[in-house]
């Protein structure tokens, strides 16, 4: 079946963002790396139980902020969501499994079939790349230059000074928070939003909404075929649901998705030591993409930079016309 326009919308919103020369060096070698470390925990012959738990709720894996802006470096902190869909019987019940899935990531080591942690196995795997270990060697000047500057604070407390160890690298290679998502209490609380304020819809699912349903299957684990998909067509007929009985409801809800997706899109921490890289990035992005002389990738990375700026969360119609047409 061929896409329609409006179906069109996302797809190009999604091309736009996910394209693979968006993507930093760093962006790439974490995300492949991120692929196999999850992948081998998820499908590996004989997992754990909450590992099994976790694949037959529809579970996967996915990386927000940086990682999925493409923006990723050395510094950077990580952020994983662990989705998965509860039954309404099981929530109903309070069963606390969620906490167990955090275990995936913050114990990484006791699912891995390696058994090691994935902050060491990422450092080990790029210090033996020779495409990737410049990053393992970035990120040693990176930490050392921290513990010089903590030990000028420390210095002027009159606190003892701490000296850098080759094995810090390992150990915060990754720095990283991991939360677990349950579709079926967004589902809930969306629909609930036709009798309460819309306000009770959570900054942090007000970000991830709009992420997850302008992402493709380059950035997510899935626990099985056809999860992300499940996750995005629950949280599209949440919204239709809410349309359909609030709709002034609705669109206070829907642009607040729209301002955050924005947001998401285009943040940048001035407060970052790399922040002034960001138009060097566009610039790599334009040299890589190959579609422009050497004289022209300037001008190029400059009008793309406003492009950029300009992407827009699609419609709802258009959403519904992505993931929703055919299904029976």
């Amino acid at each position: 079946m061929e896409d329609t326009p409006e179906a069109g919308q996302v797809n190009k919103v999604i091309n736009t963002l996910r394209k693979p020369e968006a993507r930093s060096e760093f962006t790439v070698g974490i995300l492949e790396g991120f692929h196999q470390y999850f992948g081998e925990v998820l499908h590996q012959e004989s997992p754990p139980k909450i590992i099994e738990q976790f694949k037959e709720r529809k579970g996967m894996i996915f990386p927000v902020g940086s990682l999925l802006r493409g923006t990723a470096r050395v510094g950077s902190d990580f952020d994983f969501i662990l989705v998965f869909d509860s039954s309404l019987a099981e929530r109903s019940a309070g069963n606390p499994i969620h906490r167990e899935f955090e275990e995936i990531t913050l114990t990484s080591e006791e699912f891995h079939p390696s058994h090691i942690p994935f902050r060491y196995w990422f450092a080990r795997r790029f210090k033996a790349d020779p495409k990737l270990v410049k990053f393992y060697d970035e990120t040693r000047g990176f930490m050392q230059a921290y513990r010089e500057r903590m030990n000028r604070y420390r210095s002027e407390q009159g606190l003892p000074l701490t000296s850098f160890e080759e094995k810090d690298i390992e150990r915060r290679f990754i720095v990283s928070e991991a939360l677990v998502f349950n579709t079926e209490n967004l589902v809930q609380n969306i629909q609930g939003l036709s009798i309460i304020q819309p306000t009770e819809l959570s900054s942090d699912l007000g970000i991830l909404i709009p992420q997850l349903l302008t992402t493709n299957l380059d950035y997510v684990v899935e626990g099985g075929p056809g999860a992300l998909l499940h996750h995005q067509r629950r949280i599209i007929e949440a919204l239709v649901f809410l349309e359909q009985h609030n709709p002034d409801v609705f669109q206070e809800v829907y642009a607040h998705l729209s301002d955050n997706f924005h947001a998401a899109v285009n943040y940048q921490s001035d407060n970052h030591p790399h922040s002034g890289l960001i138009d060097t990035q566009f610039k790599e992005y334009v040299e890589k993409s190959g579609r422009f002389p050497s004289e022209k990738v300037e001008h190029a990375a400059k009008l793309l930079k406003g492009i950029k700026r300009q992407n827009a969360f699609p419609s709802l119609q258009a959403l519904k016309e992505k993931y929703l047409v055919g299904i029976e």
